[in-house]
């Protein structure tokens, strides 16, 4: 059965296991600014970010874990990315070295850099940064039934302004909230345990990289690491995944609702 961005299985998200139309192309995306620039965790072989996402497509269904997307071509320059050597040296990065995954269903997308693919190899850490939404389409393959077209891609981003304004111009407050709990999660282990201590310190450095954040946003974030810290069921991790991909998820709902004819 095909779910769509309208409606979500919840208790699918912590995991991240979702499951969609298996025969066609699922929606069109777009990655949520991060409020300035986020450093990606790296390992060995890659470095990876994880960022707030939104649907741009209710018809079509929900991407499966790891679903492969590509940034369209007219978003490839409004994302930053810096890298830094080991010696301290700042390295303007092409952005066309992103590649980017589906993380939970609609709500996160993961970006990443190959490491193998990198200009120079003492290149140890970088950041990337982008300050308004940046369309993702899904990369088909021959077996699907229902490809995405490019009439349906133009349709679907012809709105992206208009969601814009619902998604960073009048829920500046909530898309914040998620925000900082993505931030925080991206580079917490996921299993273990954090102490409330280290989290406090994480949450506090976090916010204090916010411009413009409102009193109303940073106590919304304080009440929902609060919760967090006191769940003795999930991680930290997990509980600000899941609590980031429960605000994603009721205002995709409002923002797809508010779009139905009569509303």
């Amino acid at each position: 059965m095909m779910r769509t961005c309208i409606f979500l299985i919840a208790g699918m998200i912590v995991s991240g296991g979702v499951v969609g139309s298996a025969s066609a192309d699922p929606q069109l995306l777009a990655a949520v600014p991060s409020g300035g620039p986020l450093e990606m965790v790296c390992d060995d072989q890659t470095c990876e970010a994880e960022f707030s996402a939104i649907c741009l497509q209710s018809e079509r269904s929900f991407p499966v874990k790891g679903t492969p997307y590509k940034v369209m071509l007219k978003d490839v320059g409004a994302i930053a990315l810096l890298g830094q050597t080991s010696g301290g040296k700042d390295i303007k990065l092409s952005s066309g070295l992103v590649r980017v995954k589906s993380q939970r269903s609609h709500t996160a997308v993961r970006f990443y850099v190959e490491r193998d693919q990198l200009p120079r190899t003492d290149i140890k850490s970088i950041t990337v940064n982008f300050n308004r939404l940046i369309a993702l389409f899904p990369v088909g393959t021959e077996a699907d039934s229902n490809p995405q077209t490019a009439a349906d891609i133009t349709t679907a981003t012809q709105g992206i302004s208009r969601a814009a304004a619902f998604w960073i111009e009048i829920n500046a407050d909530r898309v914040a909230v998620a925000r900082i709990a993505s931030r925080m999660s991206n580079g917490l282990p996921d299993a273990g345990i954090v102490s409330s201590d280290k989290s406090d310190r994480i949450w506090r450095t976090v916010v204090d990289q916010e411009t413009g954040l409102s009193p109303k946003a940073r106590a919304g974030s304080r009440d929902l690491i609060s919760d967090c810290q006191q769940r003795t069921d999930i991680t930290l991790h997990h509980c600000l995944n899941y609590r980031h991909d429960q605000v994603m998820r009721d205002l995709n709902i409002r923002y797809w609702n508010l779009l139905k004819p009569g509303s």
